[in-house]
């Protein structure tokens, strides 16, 4: 148990030499209130019409049930791996995602090209930016003196903390707005997924194993 919330499990191997690969998903979820206009209770997990509600019901929770069931299914039926693992619901940790796509040839650069036709996987591609808090104004009718907003940023591998920060001061363009970096840190290294990768080539072949129709390729939180 990490920091009262967090669990790491470890399944042994029968060859304990061999190096162990780590398997994420997160459940943790942010707070919310009925009144924000929920259908059910945000943490009653009730289900309606078929469908589950609840907070955070979607946010990679799929993950964490998947990879338990599937180690359930594989205990059950004596399953001993030649090499060991660990299993972790993270805090702190963010899982990583393979993109899959279905019947399309593999080109130079074309990943990114598709990836960039659609909001939803457009953010796979490039630094997003997201206005989560805003305060101002205590009154309709009054243009109020001072306004704050927090902005999340998630940081593309290409780019680092600092390029981040020189775009927003200078998109932004105004002195008399205060910009004041609240905590932050540059990307991780980029995972190999080259053809002696390990870890990518075992998730790779996994799926093509159950999805034989797909076409894998490494993809980003």
């Amino acid at each position: 148990l990490v920091a009262n919330y967090s669990h790491l499990f470890r399944v042994q191997g029968s060859q304990p030499k061999l190096v162990p690969y780590l398997l994420l998903a997160h459940i943790d979820v942010v707070p919310a209130k009925e009144s924000d206009g929920w259908e059910a209770p945000p943490f009653a997990a009730k289900e309606i019409d078929d469908f589950i509600y609840g907070r955070g019901t979607i946010d990679d929770k799929c993950s964490v049930m998947g990879i338990l069931q599937a180690l359930e299914y594989l205990l059950i039926r004596g399953y001993a791996p030649r090499r060991g693992f660990y299993i972790d619901s993270k805090i702190i940790l963010c899982p990583g995602y393979l993109v899959m796509v279905r019947n399309v040839k593999p080109l130079n650069i074309w990943p990114t090209r598709v990836l960039e036709r659609k909001p939803l996987t457009n953010a796979f591609v490039r630094t997003t930016t997201a206005v989560t808090m805003f305060n101002a104004g205590v009154k309709v009718n009054i243009i109020p003196s001072l306004a704050e907003a927090h902005v999340n940023l998630r940081i593309h591998s290409a780019h680092s903390l600092q390029e981040v920060l020189d775009f927003i001061q200078d998109t932004v363009g105004d002195e008399r707005v205060e910009i004041e970096l609240i905590d932050g840190f540059d990307p991780l290294p980029i995972s190999c997924s080259d053809e002696q990768s390990f870890g990518f080539q075992i998730i790779k072949k996994t799926v093509l194993d159950m999805f034989p129709t797909l076409t894998v390729a490494p993809g980003t939180t």
